[in-house]
Order: structure tokens, then C-alpha cells, then sequence
């Protein structure tokens, strides 16, 4: 039986625009089960980005209960959701958001640094994840000297160097071409398999969204299954 990792409950997020409040979550309910990549899809504007900000503790809601393996994922104590956040959850966004001074193993390990993971250990462990993501050879290189391609693959290599429980994916492939794209999304769910790491995925490609155990769609501030 499939064990609940990610439950929120009745979760509400709005905005002020001018002088028109905007519901972007509207009571949502979802449950997110160990190991299955689930895609969330939807128009333009619907607040998927913001979805995945409050999922992973980035935004907090303006109502309901959020938890992750069983513990709440908005504290009272913000060093302790930081440093809840750092371990627990892993993010990929379709900018990197990589640090251009540094190389992908620097990039890489950066996680780690700031959770006081020994040096040597990290380093071991960045240039073992790098290899799996197919950058043996790039360790030492410069972000920018790197290929959109490969920018992404250390970004997901920097998302898992915690071993997190999740990982949420904001469209990933959104900024490379078709080929890289699929060569990503492909890497993705490798390592989903490999590990049995849960991923949520944002995504406006629907080919991408078939191959994924479960599809959701934001609509109207809440998600509802999709038929693929």
C-alpha cells in the first residue's frame, strides 16, 4: 500500500491586487503518496508556481495544514522550517538559480555547506551525483561555461546532494529545447525509479505529463484529477 508523504488540507492562498483580492488556492486537498512522480498542470495564471512554493514551505498559506512525512511544514521557529526545507525537500525551477561564480561541484555542494555536512563527505557525494547525471567531466568547470542542458542537470544534482524525501520540479524543461528537454524529464524519472523519490512536477508539456503516474490539474484554486 502507498504511503502518504505530502497531505494538505483545506490549504488557502490569496493575493491583493489593487483593490481585488485574488484566491489563487481555494480549500485545496491533495495527497501525495512515496514514489510516484505526479505532474500538475493547468492555464497560464492559475498559480501553479505558487502551488508549488507553498507545497514546499517557500509560501505560507493563509489557511489549512501542510506536512511532510508527518510533520508540519510551517514552523513557528523560521531557522528550523529553513533548515527543514534544506534536508527534507529538494527544488528545481526552470531557471536554475544557480550561483554563476561557482563550478558545478561548488554549485553542487552548496546544500550541504550550508547544513554543516563535512567537507570531504559532501565533496565525495556531489562528484558521485554528478556522475550519475552524466557531468564527470565538468566538475571543475565554470557554471557559465556550461550548456542549458547541463546548467539543469547540476541543478537537479544540487536538488538531491540532501537525499531529500521530494522533490518539486518547477517546468524543468521549460527553458531547453525539445531534445534536452526529454533528456532532462528522462534523467527526472531515472532517479525517481532508482531511488524512490517522490516528484511533483509542474509542466505545460502534456507528452511529459502522460508518462507520469498521476496527473493533477489547478483549476479554480483547487486540483482534480486529469484522465491521463
Amino acid at each position: 500500500m502507498q504511503q502518504p508523504l505530502l497531505v494538505a488540507r483545506e490549504v488557502t492562498k490569496k493575493f491583493q491586487s489593487g483593490h481585488d483580492e485574488i484566491t489563487v488556492l481555494d480549500n485545496m486537498d491533495v495527497t501525495i503518496y512515496t514514489g510516484e512522480m505526479v505532474a500538475i498542470i493547468g492555464e497560464s495564471g492559475t498559480g501553479k508556481t505558487t502551488l508549488l512554493q507553498v507545497l514546499g514551505g517557500l509560501s505560507s498559506p493563509d489557511n489549512g495544514s501542510l506536512s511532510l512525512n508527518s510533520t508540519p511544514i510551517k514552523m513557528t521557529n523560521e531557522k528550523k522550517q529553513s533548515d527543514f526545507r534544506n534536508k527534507e525537500i529538494g527544488f528545481v525551477f526552470q531557471f536554475h538559480h544557480l550561483l554563476p561564480e561557482f563550478t558545478a561541484l561548488e554549485n553542487t555542494m552548496m546544500p550541504g555547506l550550508i547544513s554543516g555536512v563535512p567537507y570531504t563527505q559532501l565533496k565525495k557525494e556531489a562528484t558521485e551525483l554528478l556522475g550519475k547525471v552524466g557531468l564527470s567531466r565538468q566538475l571543475t568547470q565554470p557554471i557559465t561555461e556550461l550548456s542549458g542542458g547541463e546548467q539543469q542537470r547540476v541543478a537537479l544534482a544540487r536538488a538531491l546532494i540532501m537525499q531529500p524525501s521530494i522533490l518539486l520540479a518547477d517546468e524543468p524543461t521549460g527553458n531547453l529545447d525539445p531534445q534536452t528537454g526529454d533528456l532532462v524529464f528522462d534523467l527526472i524519472r531515472e532517479i525517481n525509479h532508482e531511488f524512490n523519490l517522490t516528484t511533483v512536477m509542474v509542466t505545460h508539456n502534456h507528452h511529459l505529463a502522460e508518462k507520469m503516474d498521476r496527473c493533477l490539474t489547478l483549476k479554480d484554486g483547487i486540483l482534480v484529477e486529469s484522465p491521463f
